[in-house]
């Protein structure tokens, strides 16, 4: 809830901790956040931080598919049926077809 930059009354009141807990929780957390920030500077900071999350995770994912995508090119090469493929890289026919397409160009 901190970094979703919940208001800390309201974290407090969630989870029945005391508000002097939360402020502490926070600072142990964001040791860079400092008392003086604005609601505007604190949203932007969750903001970057989210961003960040979300980039990495999909650049994670990206990376996942590519190598499922390499993995099935592989197969084909070797002959595997296009359902086994889909079976074990949970890639669905469709993009196997289109990577066995592409393959044949």
């Amino acid at each position: 809830m901190l970094r979703e930059g919940f208001p800390l009354e309201v974290i407090s009141k969630i989870t029945k901790l005391p508000l002097v807990e939360i402020q502490q929780l926070k600072e142990s957390i964001f040791p860079s956040s400092k008392k003086s920030e604005t609601p505007i500077e604190n949203t932007v900071i969750v903001a970057k931080s989210y961003t960040q999350d979300k980039l990495r995770d999909t650049w994670i994912n990206e990376g996942k598919k590519e190598a499922k995508q390499e993995d099935a090119l592989a197969m084909l090469r070797e002959g595997f049926p296009l359902e086994v493929i889909s079976k074990i890289t949970k890639l669905s026919l469709e993009e196997i077809k289109k990577l066995q397409s592409s393959q044949d160009k």
